[in-house]
């Protein structure tokens, strides 16, 4: 693993923690908001589901944002490998 983590500049991966910590934390409201759901009166209940739903797109939105940062990061490092491949096979300079 040790290997892998290597070749990753340590600015992505900063990136990609915060990331993570953001999609989580978002992950937690969506809880919050389907909790509060379940308590709330029933006169209460429209604005709860509101607030749920927005919680669902926010977790979604962050979930998307962590997901295309590691596509990039994989991406490049997959190009990155395979230049360096076509390099010892003396394809590239």
């Amino acid at each position: 693993m040790s290997a892998v983590v290597s070749h990753i500049r340590p600015d992505l991966i900063d990136t990609m923690m915060d990331l993570y910590c953001e999609w989580r934390t978002e992950c937690k409201q969506v809880q919050a908001a389907y909790e509060w759901i379940e308590r709330v009166k029933p006169s209460d209940r429209a604005t709860a589901y509101a607030a749920y739903t927005a919680a669902l797109d926010r977790e979604e939105c962050a979930c998307d944002t962590y997901a295309a940062h590691i596509r990039m990061i994989t991406s490049h490092r997959a190009l990155d490998s395979g230049l360096r491949a076509r390099r010892r096979q003396g394809h590239c300079p």
